[in-house]
């Protein structure tokens, strides 16, 4: 039998007086109590209890037992309740991976928000300017992937959270500099900064309506990297097709204003990859579900068409 259910017995019945009171706290019969503490006597080979038809007392050594079950036990609820607590309030680590410029203006921000509302959760972001492809999540240990673009082929579980919108922009100094496009085919006069992964071919598309138009377009700077093209257009260098997310400060305080804003440019979707859809850690679960929620509606959709000082 349970000896930690007999010292349990044997602590109700001094508290209550009798067998009886002990047999009700307990929900079980009388005869049931007293087989416990028989029970446990024999177990130790002493007696705890001295009983007659009106009276119950202790022994000495059944005082003594009975400090000693107190602690015992207030031990055992106090180390349950830590671990319910380590269950309710996971711990560890999560392990996030971004690419350089999604994390360079958003990702403070977010992990910053989940770190305060967990503070147990410890973040560790990677920031990466490999292809996302290249990434092995099980063999790397990662447990989430914010990915910019849909994956072409992917064993891992992938949830989709937003869009984000290519915004043809420049600053004002080079719009009043070399004018202010009109229409698409004006870009072909104009210097345009080329990012080599979206526009390979050096062709930006816009859509209009049931129109879509493209235009061949060259210029002084071509990069793979968003922050070069953004901090070329920053610096009046010429006009950029930037993601919504890394402009929307810029629109909105006048450093960059959207070029052609009644034509719709390309979009990509957002996608939170993880190796796992079952079992999931808690922790991870809790960064995903938050990611999920932040970037359900993402503030960088509220970009401008235009400013005050555009």
């Amino acid at each position: 039998m349970d000896k930690l259910k007999l010292m349990d017995t044997y602590v109700r019945v001094v508290k209550g007086g009798s067998f009886a009171s002990a047999a009700d706290e307990l929900g079980v019969s009388r005869g049931v109590v007293t087989k416990h503490i028989a029970k446990l006597e024999q177990t130790l080979g002493v007696r705890l209890l001295n009983r007659t038809t009106r009276q119950l007392r202790m022994t000495e050594i059944g005082q003594t037992y009975l400090e000693f079950c107190g602690r015992a036990l207030r031990e055992i609820d106090e180390a349950e309740s830590a671990l319910t607590r380590l269950q309710d309030e996971p711990r560890g680590t999560v392990k996030v991976v971004t690419s350089k410029a999604f994390a360079s203006i958003n990702l403070g921000d977010l992990v910053g928000e989940f770190s305060i509302r967990h503070p147990s959760i410890e973040i560790s972001a990677l920031v990466v300017d490999s292809a996302m492809d290249q990434i092995k999540l099980i063999e790397s240990g990662i447990d989430v992937v914010i990915r910019l673009t849909r994956p072409l082929e992917s064993s891992n579980v992938m949830r989709r959270v937003c869009q984000m919108h290519w915004i043809a922009c420049a600053s004002p100094h080079y719009l009043r500099r070399a004018g202010t496009p009109r229409t698409p085919q004006d870009l072909r006069h104009a210097n345009c900064l080329v990012h080599t992964r979206l526009n390979p071919d050096g062709v930006w598309r816009f859509q209009q309506g049931d129109t879509e138009t493209t235009v061949k377009v060259s210029g002084s700077v071509k990069s793979n990297g968003i922050l070069v093209l953004r901090g070329c257009a920053l610096a009046g260098a010429g006009i950029a097709m930037l993601p919504n997310y890394c402009i929307v400060e810029d629109v909105v305080a006048g450093r960059l204003v959207r070029v052609l804003p009644d034509f719709e440019s390309p979009s990509d979707e957002i996608f939170l990859l993880f190796p796992y859809r079952r079992s999931i850690p808690k922790r991870v679960r809790l960064f995903i579900d938050f990611l999920v929620e932040k970037l359900r509606v993402p503030s960088w959709e509220a970009v401008p068409k235009s400013t005050p000082s555009a």
